[in-house]
C-alpha cells in the first residue's frame, strides 16, 4: 500500500514539473520571411509579405515543442515589377494551385548556443527535409508576467528542388539556383 502511495505520488508530482510548452502568438509586424537570390550574376533580396506560425515551444521541453509556418507565397515581392509579376506565375511558386509553402517541424534540437529546427519544408507540393539553425532570446514582462521570443536563422535552399522555376527557368545560370531564406520572427505568450 506504502508502494502504490508513493508511485501515485511520484506520478502526480512528474505531471506538473512537465506543464506542456506555451503556445506562442507571432506578431507579423514585428516578423519577416526574406530571400535572397542571384539573376544575371546579380543578387537581388525579397520579402514574403504573408505568414502565419502556430507556434508550441519550451526550451526545457524540446521533444513537446512543434511549430508550423504558412506562408502565401503570392505575398512574394523583391521590389523589381518584372520580376514580381512572374513570380505567382506557373513557371514560379504557381500560386493559384500551390498559395501556401508549408513547414512542419519534426523536432526541436539544441545547438550550441542556438538551437535548430528540423523539419519538413512543402512548396509546390514537393516536400523535402530541412534544418533551420536560430538563435532566440526570451524575455519577460516583470508586472504581466508575459514573455517576448524572437527567433532569428537562415537556410539555404535549391529551388529546383521544389519546381520554383521550370521551363527556361531551370537553367540556372540566368536565375540561381541556391536561394538563401532568413528568418525573424518575433512571438509573444501569456504568463507562465
Amino acid at each position: 500500500m506504502k508502494h502504490l502511495f508513493l508511485s501515485a505520488l511520484m506520478v502526480l508530482v512528474s505531471g506538473t514539473a512537465l506543464a506542456a510548452p506555451a503556445q506562442w502568438t507571432v506578431v507579423p509586424a514585428k516578423s519577416t520571411i526574406t530571400f535572397t537570390g542571384t539573376q544575371q550574376g546579380a543578387t537581388f533580396e525579397g520579402r514574403f509579405g504573408s505568414f502565419t506560425g502556430d507556434i508550441v515551444f519550451d526550451e526545457n521541453e524540446l521533444a513537446a515543442s512543434h511549430a508550423t509556418i504558412l506562408i502565401d507565397t503570392a505575398s512574394a515581392s523583391t521590389g523589381a515589377p518584372d520580376r514580381d509579376t512572374e513570380l505567382p506565375k506557373s513557371d514560379w511558386f504557381n500560386s493559384g494551385v500551390f498559395p501556401k509553402a508549408q513547414f512542419v517541424t519534426t523536432a526541436f534540437r539544441k545547438d550550441g548556443a542556438g538551437y535548430i529546427a528540423d523539419g519538413q519544408l512543402t512548396i509546390r507540393n514537393k516536400e523535402h527535409p530541412v534544418s533551420l539553425p536560430f538563435t532566440l532570446t526570451i524575455t519577460k514582462d516583470e508586472k504581466s508576467g508575459a514573455r517576448t521570443a524572437v527567433a532569428t536563422g537562415s537556410v539555404t535552399l535549391n529551388r529546383l528542388d521544389y519546381d520554383v522555376g521550370t521551363g527556361q527557368w531551370k537553367d540556372t545560370s540566368s536565375v540561381g539556383g541556391d536561394v538563401t531564406v532568413k528568418i525573424s520572427l518575433t512571438a509573444e505568450t501569456a504568463a507562465k
